[in-house]
C-alpha cells in the first residue's frame, strides 16, 4: 500500500510538473506573438522604427527565458526560433515589407507550434514518448492518434 501511495504522489508531481510548463510556455509564447504581431502591424505600414523595437521586446522576453526553455524544450526548436528572429531582424533592418511579413509570419507560426507540442494532451504524450507508435505508426488502442 505505502509503494502504491508513494506512486500516485510521485505521478500526480509530475502531472502536475507538466502541466505548469505547458501553462507557462503557452503564456510565454502568447506574449511574444502578441509583440510580433503588433510589430507585423508596424511593418506593414512602414514603421520599421516600430516594428524593430517591438521586435526587440519579443527577442528579449525570449532570451529573457533561455535557460528554462532549454531545459524544457528540444534544443532544435530553440535553435529555430533564434535563427527565425535573427531572419527577422535582418528583413527589418533591410527594409524588406513582403520577405519580412512572410518570416514574421513563420516565426509566429513557430512559436505556436512549440506551445502546442508541449500542451498535455494524449496525442502529444503518446506520440513524442512511445517511439514504437512515432516510427511504425500502428494505431494504439484501435486509434491513430499519431498521425500527421
Amino acid at each position: 500500500m505505502r509503494r502504491l501511495t508513494v506512486s500516485l504522489l510521485v505521478l500526480a508531481l509530475l502531472a502536475a510538473a507538466g502541466w505548469a510548463n505547458s501553462r507557462y510556455l503557452t503564456g510565454l509564447s502568447g506574449e511574444i506573438i502578441v509583440l510580433l504581431e503588433r510589430a507585423g502591424e508596424r511593418g506593414a505600414a512602414e514603421d520599421w522604427e516600430g516594428a524593430e523595437n517591438l521586435t526587440r521586446q519579443a527577442r528579449a522576453r525570449w532570451e529573457t527565458s533561455s535557460g528554462y526553455l532549454s531545459l524544457v524544450l528540444r534544443h532544435n526548436e530553440t535553435d529555430e526560433v533564434n535563427s527565425r528572429f535573427c531572419e527577422v531582424s535582418a528583413l527589418i533592418d533591410g527594409r524588406e515589407g513582403p520577405e519580412y511579413a512572410a518570416a514574421n509570419g513563420q516565426l509566429i507560426s513557430q512559436l505556436e507550434h512549440m506551445s502546442e507540442m508541449e500542451q498535455l494532451r494524449w496525442r502529444n504524450v503518446l506520440c513524442r514518448t512511445m517511439p514504437v507508435a512515432r516510427t511504425v505508426r500502428q494505431p494504439i488502442l484501435g486509434l491513430d492518434i499519431c498521425r500527421d
